[in-house]
């Protein structure tokens, strides 16, 4: 599963329901990608329990490419056994 640790502070659009706002994501912060980029060049991701956006530019500037195993992703991402 594709996933990014962000290696550098970088702007997100955090999604809540139908509010959008933006917040800086920290250094270590892991994202996993859940779409392609949009045709704005921004991708959908997860963040703990938290839906962000970010452009694909900025990840490829201020994150390294990680590879995580989906059976724990799904446990720590969403609360499985």
């Amino acid at each position: 599963m594709l996933a990014y640790r962000i290696k550098s502070s970088l702007t997100a659009v955090i999604l809540r329901g139908t509010s959008e706002r933006f917040q800086c994501l920290n250094s270590g912060t892991i994202l996993v990608a859940l779409a392609e980029p949009n045709a704005a060049g921004m991708i959908e991701a997860r963040c703990e329990d938290t839906l962000v956006r970010v452009f694909k530019r900025d990840l490829s500037e201020q994150s390294e490419r990680i590879e995580i195993e989906s059976d724990r992703l799904s446990s720590t991402l969403f609360g499985y056994s």
